[in-house]
């Protein structure tokens, strides 16, 4: 999977959507309570979560 972009709303101290475009090469940089660790917790939360949806299909069945 490569993830091309990535949005946050309304979590944390991001409450106006801020959209991530994601290149071969990102980084994030900032001052420090910048917020950039909450953007890799909201990647983390989602991507997780994503293949918990997919391991629980593949278990009963709906997954090929």
């Amino acid at each position: 999977m490569k993830v091309l972009s990535f949005s946050v709303e309304n979590f944390r101290g991001y409450t106006n959507k801020v959209i991530l475009n994601v290149g071969d090469f990102t980084g994030l940089f900032g001052k420090n309570d910048a917020g950039k660790s909450t953007i890799f917790e909201a990647m983390d939360i989602f991507l997780m979560r994503q293949m918990h949806k997919k391991r629980l299909m593949k278990r009963i069945g709906i997954l090929i």
